[in-house]
């Protein structure tokens, strides 16, 4: 496993003071992925020779280890060290600015609320601090000297792209039913399945996500449907979903799942594509206490209710009506719907529309041309000293606007200006 210097110089240091220590959770699991996807996979380099695939450098560490916090510290006492979660064991250290959790082995004790431990107590063992984790895959761990350590079976389901449980699955979701989404969303990124006995624990202990703060759920759903597998894992689990999306549900009748992977990976995309249907079978109300509900950001909610409160607009490759849009729906929103309704049509010719609109609006914004009122050539000093009445600027504005929007005069300050003189008689002061 490639290791970036500071992870080396951590767990040497650590060694030298006579402590174990091991790179544990996501590293190992996305090296052993990493690595599985390039076996056997061959390229031919520019000289035309064969070479393998390189694997990609793991950045994201965090080591575990027999030092209790306080022998952390003293052993990293020539660098920075941040008490991270030091009732948790886990102190952070800089080496070279790069940060790096080191925690303590431990034992969990008794979990509260479905979610958190009421405290935990240091193990001695390294066994003893992995069999408490969630999911195999998250169970391994990796030291440059011993090599893997796999006491669950973590790398036979990697290899079997499973997801399951560490232990008893439906006492790992009664401790933490935030677990139960941490499952779903595994499954949508990696393109994992989930094991049996872990899929009827999800569905057994699916409520207890109502005592998980909507905070964490909104943060694990949105990595979730951004997953390659999104479609699947949202149709399979709509019953799980309806626990914290009400109405969802209602996408079991005739919901295009095969067009949600149609759609980049965005989450704003996605998200809207699911919540439309909602509005559609309820209104839009419903979408807005579910935005509500998962709190929201402001961004997700401006941004989801534009796509679908202007989803049916009129859409075309003209330029002036693409022009129009963008200043009444915005930039983004408008690049969106497009997209949207891409992913839904599989008519080739339709589907070509729909990328030449795009291109055309891409092409409008590289060139800034002229869209909203602040892309005018002319601004209110320009036309205050002949309006009779300043409250007209605005009103006059955006009648210029128009025009150079539908591509009746250039966006050029002399021609807008003699418009302005040939149009508007009735608010211009001549004297």
């Amino acid at each position: 496993m490639e290791l970036i210097s500071e992870v080396l110089t951590a767990v040497s240091l650590l060694e030298k003071f006579n402590y174990e220590a091991y790179l544990v959770g996501g590293a190992v699991r996305d090296y052993i992925i990493n690595k599985n996807n390039i076996k056997n996979k061959k390229t031919i380099n520019k000289n035309g020779n064969e070479s393998y695939l390189k694997i990609k450098k793991i950045f994201d560490y965090d080591i575990t280890t027999n030092a209790k916090p306080n022998e952390i510290k003293s052993v990293f006492k020539e660098y920075k060290t941040v008490d991270t979660g030091i009732k948790h064991g886990t102190v952070t250290v800089i080496i070279n600015d790069i940060p790096l959790e080191i925690t303590t082995y431990r034992f969990d004790g008794i979990y509260i609320n479905n979610r958190k431990p009421k405290n935990v107590v240091f193990a001695e063992t390294l066994k003893e601090d992995i069999v408490r984790r969630d999911f195999t895959i998250n169970a391994l761990a990796y030291n440059p000297n011993i090599g893997l350590v796999d006491y669950c079976g973590g790398e036979k389901d990697i290899n079997q792209k499973l997801i399951r449980c560490v232990g008893n699955a439906d006492i790992r979701f009664k401790e933490d039913a935030l677990r139960i989404l941490r499952a779903l969303r595994f499954a949508s990124v990696l393109k994992f399945n989930i094991e049996n006995n872990t899929k009827a624990a999800i569905y057994k202990n699916k409520n207890l996500l109502k005592n998980i703060s909507a905070e964490r759920i909104f943060a694990e759903f949105k990595k979730l449907i951004c997953g390659k597998t999104a479609a699947e894992v949202l149709k399979e689990y709509l019953e799980v979903f309806e626990v914290f999306i009400p109405k969802i549900i209602c996408l079991n009748n005739d919901f295009d799942f095969c067009a949600l992977n149609n759609l980049p990976e965005n989450f704003i995309l996605r998200f809207s594509f699911v919540l439309k249907e909602i509005s559609l079978k309820y209104n839009i109300n419903t979408v807005e206490n579910i935005l509500n509900n998962l709190k929201a950001d402001n961004y997700t909610k401006e941004n989801v209710l534009g796509i679908i409160n202007n989803y049916n607009i009129e859409l075309s490759c003209e330029k002036p009506k693409i022009k129009y849009y963008l200043n009444k729906v915005g930039v983004e929103t408008f690049k969106n719907i497009n997209y949207l309704k891409q992913a839904e049509i599989y008519n080739k010719n339709e589907t070509e529309l729909y990328k030449k609109i795009l291109l055309l609006t891409d092409n409008i914004i590289k060139n800034k041309e002229c869209i909203f009122i602040k892309d005018l050539a002319v601004n209110g000093n320009d036309i205050l000293p002949i309006i009779k009445d300043r409250k007209n600027i605005s009103l006059i504005l955006k009648k210029c606007l128009k025009a150079v929007t539908e591509e009746k005069i250039k966006n050029d300050k002399t021609e807008i200006l003699s418009f302005i003189s040939l149009n508007f008689n009735k608010y211009l002061n001549l004297q």
